[in-house]
């Protein structure tokens, strides 16, 4: 019964609250792909406009590689260096300069 109010109020949030019912870390963070550090990259966060949050979990013997947005095995992965690679957000639907012309 409690997962489901949770539910119902994620949703009448507009995902503003995590399924633990705890604030969106995406309302001080720009629209994009996060590491989970918390579980060890083993999931990651999208981030959309209005600080929505949406958590995806990688597959198993996979974790999340934030400098190329896409979850790699995991021996590849190096999670504590995740935050060094958030800014790369940025560059997601920009054209390079220069591109179609």
């Amino acid at each position: 019964m409690d997962e489901l109010m949770i539910s119902e109020r994620k949703f009448i949030s507009d995902n503003l609250l995590t399924s633990n019912g705890e604030e969106s870390v995406c309302l001080s963070r720009s629209g994009g792909y996060y590491a989970d550090l918390a579980d060890d990259c083993s999931s990651y966060t999208l981030c959309a406009p209005g600080g929505r949050q949406f958590d995806f979990s990688c597959p198993p013997g996979t974790r999340f590689h934030q400098q190329f947005l896409v979850c790699d095995h995991e021996f590849r992965v190096d999670c504590a260096e995740s935050p060094r690679y958030y800014a790369l957000n940025e560059l997601i639907g920009r054209e390079e300069q220069g591109a179609g012309q």
